[in-house]
């Protein structure tokens, strides 16, 4: 295996930064892998993933002009890049650069740099890992990454998963394309999701937030009650937002509302989605019936954290 104090050296000089950002970024990324690794206990050569993890980014700084050169050597599908957003030639094309720069053939490692911004349809372990901790390194300051990293630690393929749906909600949401890798990887495997009904809960969830309800808890009462598995509860501001809720809700795909309960007015309303409770209540109401003490002793989940 090479070794990482030469690469580093390479690395730093192909960055060619005036400050250390993105060299810093790849360090956290490798510490984060290997914690992956450690506290997921995850059988894979450990060299592999510090070598990998440092790599990633060994051509983010690389120009448009060498990539078009590194297309038109290779005799690569222009088009298909043309068509791919410029921000990720620098996963898609490294390969080529990488193993001519530093002599790196290993197909596993390549390939686990190649999908690292986008995931693939059938990803190994170490595509898995590089993934996740290049989006959940500590330096990461995007909302929904404390939640990620956490679940890094206990399940790093469903945490991968997640990631990549938070990653397709934010393109949809500024109205850009989404890979066709990015989407087969979810499809292959949003079904680690389902498992805990995490798909339905992040539909919901991003409902909720999409109304601009406040203050959203999401409780796992599984140990606590047979008739449902996760209750949220949350904050409506006016009557108006009070009843967009079931509206919203019905809505969306794969939702199945089984009942609406509520006095009517904007105090209070309940939606049942099955294995899913939903309370919304006015502020003073919250307060009242006081349902987050009641469960505060409870697991709860998709709690975003912000460094």
């Amino acid at each position: 295996m090479i070794k990482l104090e030469k690469i580093k050296d390479k690395l730093k000089l192909k960055l060619n930064e005036e400050d250390d950002d993105r060299y810093l970024h790849s360090l956290r990324t490798q510490d984060m892998a290997l914690e992956i690794v450690l506290k997921n206990k995850i059988n894979i050569d450990l060299e592999k993933v510090k070598l990998a993890a440092l790599i990633h980014d060994y051509c983010k700084n690389v120009s448009k002009e060498e990539f078009l050169e590194v297309i038109k050597k290779h005799h690569l599908d222009l088009e298909f890049y043309h068509k791919t957003n410029y921000k990720i030639w620098h996963a898609l094309l490294a390969p080529y650069i990488i193993e001519e720069e530093l002599g790196i053939k290993d197909q596993e490692i390549l390939n686990a740099v190649k999908y690292h911004t986008t995931g693939y349809e059938k990803m190994s372990d170490l595509d898995f890992i590089i993934y996740l901790a290049d989006l959940t390194e500590e330096g990461r300051p995007y909302k929904e990454a404390g939640l990620l990293r956490k679940l890094a630690f206990k399940d790093y393929k469903k945490a991968a998963v997640l990631t990549a749906y938070y990653q397709m909600q934010v393109l949809k949401k500024r109205q850009m394309e989404i890979h066709p890798y990015t989407l087969a990887m979810y499809n292959n495997y949003k079904y680690l999701l389902k498992e805990d009904n995490l798909e339905e809960l992040l539909k919901v969830k991003d409902v909720l937030e999409g109304i601009k309800l406040n203050n959203i808890k999401i409780y796992d009462v599984r140990g606590s009650t047979p008739l449902y598995d996760y209750a949220i509860v949350a904050t409506a501001s006016s009557s108006r937002q009070m009843q967009a809720v079931p509206l919203h809700l019905k809505k969306e795909p794969n939702l199945e509302i089984r009942g609406v309960e509520g006095p009517g007015d904007s105090s209070w309303v309940l939606v049942d989605l099955g294995a899913i409770i939903v309370h919304v209540f006015s502020k003073e109401q919250r307060e009242l019936y006081a349902l987050d003490q009641i469960w505060e002793d409870l697991p709860r989940l998709l709690e975003d954290e912000v460094k």
